[in-house]
């Protein structure tokens, strides 16, 4: 019995610590200037920009109707970034994001300044779900998932698919 109220005080003692530390780690992040990709930046102001990396373009994803060069996020870095903080996007421009494993990845517009079309495209190369996603600067913002699993998933600018009459079953391919 000893034993166990000495563990029971323990773990009080421990969770009291853990619950300090995130207390003191939300305030620090009530201010969405001083969070930038998840870290924490204390004493400087974030660089709130992310500018088209030319070393990731020359990759041309093709509709039935259209085609766009796409920089490529194709790793959990630049997945994470995706169009965050950009101002505008080319006319025939996006971003494929290429993911590991097949799954219904969500997406959100956290610090997203411009409207997309999501399109999701799965191994097979079909299009299995297209959202209409608006931007977001708050910090509570809408989360979009397909219904169906999706290996890849291009980021175009708003009104595209309408416009190219791209659908749900349309075949994508990648050069």
């Amino acid at each position: 019995m000893e034993k166990s109220i000495i563990s029971f005080l323990a773990v009080a003692v421990i969770l009291g610590a853990v619950f300090i530390v995130a207390q003191s780690t939300i305030e620090t992040i009530k201010d969405p200037a001083l969070v930038l990709n998840g870290e924490i930046s204390g004493d400087s102001e974030p660089e709130q920009t992310n500018q088209p990396n030319s070393d990731d373009k020359g990759t041309d994803v093709c509709f039935p109707e259209a085609c766009v060069n796409v920089e490529l996020a194709d790793s959990s870095e630049k997945r994470s970034m995706g169009l965050m903080f950009r101002e505008n996007l080319g006319e025939n421009e996006g971003m494929l994001f290429i993911f590991e494993n097949e799954g219904t990845h969500s997406f959100w517009m956290k610090n997203t300044l411009i409207p997309l079309d999501i399109i999701w495209v799965n191994g097979n190369m079909e299009i299995v779900h297209i959202e209409y996603a608006v931007p977001c600067i708050t910090q509570s913002c809408p989360s979009y998932r397909p219904a169906k699993s999706a290996k890849y998933v291009v980021e175009v600018n708003a009104g595209f698919t309408n416009e190219k009459g791209i659908e749900i079953g349309d075949i994508v391919s990648i050069n």
